[in-house]
């Protein structure tokens, strides 16, 4: 009854559309957070196999999962290491890592191995959520440059803050603060550079430097609230349904939902969806539509556990049993994250996937 429907084309389209804007660079694909709540083990293989050149991840666990898959790109582990026995457990499997503060430098530096590490070397031009300090990197690369097991190129990063606002002056002075930092280094260091996020590809073609990072864009959302990703030639990689499992004819101020907060105007038809915050649906959700048989319906009410009211008044031709799109092919997600006062980000990650059946397009 509740199903995720998997789009594989559309994830390497939307791959090949990162190609497109940044022709000259390496992609990273992030894939954290279960590639955004589309399923890691799923995702990856075909992004591997439409080009990515690496893949971002938040956890050791993510990183091993992907490890296992054998996919023979670079893992980057992107909030580094926690302690000695991760370090050990990264230098291990190969993979990658961010360095963004001096305690994981001083692990480097203790360390006895001789087995090979690539760092990404994090600074912090103005999120003020992880890296060093601008007045830091040099001395910071110094010390990592001296290390024998330290790969060259080390690669220079940054993450911005407000990309996805295109007007805002700050992402332009992140990227003036990030190349005068860079050029504190030596000419000839031996480094490169990554600091593009998914809207920093769409918008600022600037930032795109030696690698990019996309992640929402990958699963065919807009990381702009303004504008939906079709915009971008992007492709809704996820699609969710369910389906109607009651049919209520209301009179003129009946009341539906916990709390009665909606009262019918008019008698209404009433059309009780299987799905609910339970299954990852926002609970605040206001004034949000879901798709039936060719129409835009609107919800109404309290968004339930298992279940949501949807008006299908002016609908005569639904019948019990109709599937019900809640969000991608046919109503972007970016519509119910608006009137959710959320973000797509996390509606993809708070999909509840062991309560449902997942799909793959053909």
């Amino acid at each position: 009854m509740r199903e995720l429907w998997l789009d594989a084309a559309a994830l390497k389209h939307n791959l090949q559309q990162v190609k497109l804007r940044a022709p000259h660079c390496k992609i990273l694909a992030m894939v954290k957070a279960n590639a955004y709540g589309h399923g890691l083990a799923w995702a990856a293989p075909h992004l591997q196999a439409a080009g990515a050149d690496g893949f971002g991840v938040a956890s050791l666990s993510e990183a091993d999962t992907l490890d296992q898959l054998a996919l023979n790109r670079p893992i980057v582990l992107m909030s580094g290491i926690q302690n000695e026995a991760e370090l050990q457990h990264v230098l291990a499997h190969q993979y990658a890592m961010v360095v963004h503060n001096l305690w994981q430098l001083q692990l480097l530096e203790q360390s006895k191995t001789n087995r090979p590490i690539t760092i990404w070397l994090k600074v912090d031009t103005g999120m003020h959520r992880l890296g060093f300090a601008p007045d830091q990197v040099k001395d910071v690369w110094q010390r990592l440059n001296k290390l024998s097991f330290v790969q060259k190129p080390i690669i220079l990063t940054t993450h911005f803050s407000d990309a996805n606002e295109v007007h805002q002056l700050k992402t332009a002075k992140q990227l003036m603060l990030f190349n005068l930092t860079k050029a504190t280094l030596p000419s000839d260091a031996s480094l490169l550079a990554s600091l593009a996020n998914s809207a920093g590809i769409l918008s600022w073609p600037e930032t795109h430097a030696d690698w990019v990072r996309p992640g929402i864009m990958l699963y065919g959302a807009s990381p702009f609230s303004s504008n939906a990703a079709s915009e971008y030639q992007l492709k809704p990689v996820s699609t969710v349904r369910t389906r109607i499992i009651a049919l209520k004819e209301l009179a003129s101020g009946s009341e539906v939902g916990y709390g009665g907060t909606f009262t019918c105007p008019k008698p209404m038809r009433v059309a009780v969806v299987a799905f609910g915050y339970g299954d990852g649906y926002p609970w605040h959700a206001h004034l949000s539509k879901v798709f039936i048989k060719g129409n835009c319906c609107p919800v109404i009410g309290r968004i339930s556990m298992d279940m949501l009211h949807v008006d299908v008044t002016d609908l005569p031709n639904v019948t019990l049993h109709d599937i019900v799109t809640l969000w991608g092919e046919d109503l972007p997600i970016e519509k119910l994250a608006l009137s959710s006062g959320t973000i797509s980000y996390e509606i993809f990650t708070h999909l509840q996937r062991h309560r449902l059946t997942v799909h793959e397009k053909n």
